[in-house]
């Protein structure tokens, strides 16, 4: 089966096929890692530490409901870009655009923040959670979808206008008698 439209795919369309599929996949690889101990168990003299497991978390394992947001975001991303692909242009094809905008924008934020201040990945306390360059390439791609978002929605408000426009050779004046 061959897609006959992907041809006529503009940069910014590529731009949203790629960041989406390139966000599903990373999602999948490990945004956090943690380090330290959990607690100590006495057992007459002798202390026992616990330590956490390899610590490392997926997007997936690592959010509560940012990654439903994520989820979100792909889903309409590519669903914009199939729509590109169809050469669908109009109210639906903007409604879509400006979800794609907002959903990127939340994403970014969201992922941004969690950079920034890491989850605690339901460890105790005093267990060090760091990102890894895995989750920093997740927030590129947030920001990829962002602007290709925008892009898109300027495009086929463009479009529209264009072509919603009166023809100027057609007015009034055009049909004036001799």
């Amino acid at each position: 089966m061959t897609v006959s439209g992907a041809g006529r795919l503009r940069w910014y369309d590529w731009l949203l096929a790629v960041s989406g599929v390139g966000l599903l996949v990373v999602m999948f690889l490990h945004w956090f890692t943690a380090s330290g101990e959990v607690g100590e168990l006495s057992v007459d003299d002798d202390v026992l530490r616990f330590t956490t497991d390899d610590g490392r978390r997926s997007a997936w394992q690592a959010f509560a409901s940012i990654d439903i947001v994520l989820a979100a975001t792909i889903v309409a991303a590519l669903a914009l870009t199939v729509l590109a692909i169809r050469e669908a242009r109009g109210d639906r094809a903007c409604m879509l655009a400006g979800t794609v905008v907002v959903l990127a924008l939340i994403s970014t934020v969201l992922v941004g923040i969690r950079l920034l201040v890491p989850p605690s990945l339901a460890l105790a306390p005093n267990v060090a959670v760091s990102s890894t360059p895995w989750a920093w390439i997740g927030l590129l791609a947030c920001c990829l979808l962002l602007v290709g978002g925008i892009v898109s929605l300027r495009a086929l408000r463009e479009h529209e206008s264009a072509t919603s426009a009166p023809d100027p050779g057609r007015g009034h004046s055009a049909h004036s008698s001799s």
